[in-house]
């Protein structure tokens, strides 16, 4: 018995000794793959693994989000309005253009431990002042986004998180449809809706100016496809009831001289006192879609994709 007892321990200490070695290993590997620097002064990049995101002080704003070497967002060689940023909506509490000091100024802050954490400036004609923390997660190889929008004005006001992200123009951007609401009226064209996926994918024919599309929706993500990647953005379901008016929980808007797409989300519009906030947290995801999954309006397999990645 005394026999038995040693051998049980005398093979149990190497297999101790083996998962820790192991544990260690996949630890050492997480944090090996994970990269945060300042490129240049006011850049930096969360780099996991083969994705990669780069924030300018400018504005918060993201302005690359890549898997190994191609490129998903709008540059600013192509447009003036490019990469993805965060507005306070309804849009109409401001008009055009965006508040300078939340869309275009240079913001405080930089990297702080595992995340690159980012303060506007004071927009005091409005009221309102961005935080914006950028992160990695390598549990599930996203990028997590915290939003926090602070009412610096002296009175209570009413606002809602707006992140506008541009993408090449032709690209197929989908999501899970909501009910309706009673939103604006829509003039983009090329819009399909089925089995409840509502899908654009531009016809790539001009057109003056630019369309948008409104509408809800109850599935928590946004996603495009482009050259055969899959970006999703994962986000919380606006309950309607907070939803700004003017707006869509989601919005698509397309620029006519084919330079650029919008897929828009909106978090819920609320009233804030003075000094206080709220966060809205998005994650984005990007993947290269399996072999044959064609990347086209109507195929369930790009949906089953995507609530695969997000769940």
């Amino acid at each position: 018995m005394r026999s038995s007892g040693r051998r049980y321990i005398n093979t149990l200490i190497p297999t101790i000794i083996f998962l820790s070695v192991l544990i260690m290993k996949q630890s050492a590997q997480t944090r090996r793959d994970l990269k945060i620097r300042e490129i240049e002064t006011g850049l930096f990049e969360i780099r996991l693994d083969n994705i990669s995101l780069r924030v300018t002080r400018d504005g918060g704003k993201i302005i690359s989000f890549k898997l190994d070497e191609q490129e998903m967002l709008t540059q600013k060689n192509v447009h003036g309005m490019y990469g993805s940023t965060l507005w306070p909506d309804p849009q109409s509490s401001w008009n055009w253009p965006p508040p300078q000091v939340l869309d275009e100024n240079a913001y405080d802050g930089g990297i702080k431990g595992d995340s690159v954490s980012l303060i506007s400036g004071r927009d005091e004609k409005n009221g309102w002042q961005f935080e914006k923390v950028f992160s990695a997660d390598a549990k599930d190889s996203s990028i997590k986004i915290c939003y926090r929008i602070i009412n610096i004005s002296d009175a209570a006001k009413s606002v809602g998180p707006w992140e506008i992200t541009r993408v090449p123009y032709s690209g197929l951007s989908f999501f899970r449809g909501g009910e309706p609401a009673g939103l604006p009226a829509s003039d983009l064209n090329t819009i399909i809706i089925g089995n409840g996926i509502v899908w654009y994918a531009p016809d790539n024919i001009p057109f003056p100016g630019g369309k948008k599309f409104f509408a809800t929706e109850k599935g928590g993500w946004l996603a495009y496809v482009y050259k055969n990647i899959l970006l999703v953005k994962k986000f919380p379901i606006i309950n309607l009831k907070y939803l700004a008016k003017g707006q869509g929980a989601i919005e698509i808007y397309s620029q006519g001289d084919m330079t650029y797409t919008e897929i828009e989300n909106h978090g819920e519009n609320k009233s804030l006192a003075p000094g206080e906030s709220m966060e809205y947290n998005v994650r984005w995801y990007l993947r290269k879609l399996p072999p044959g999954i064609e990347p086209v309006p109507q195929n369930d397999r790009l949906v089953l994709e995507v609530e695969k990645i997000i769940k």
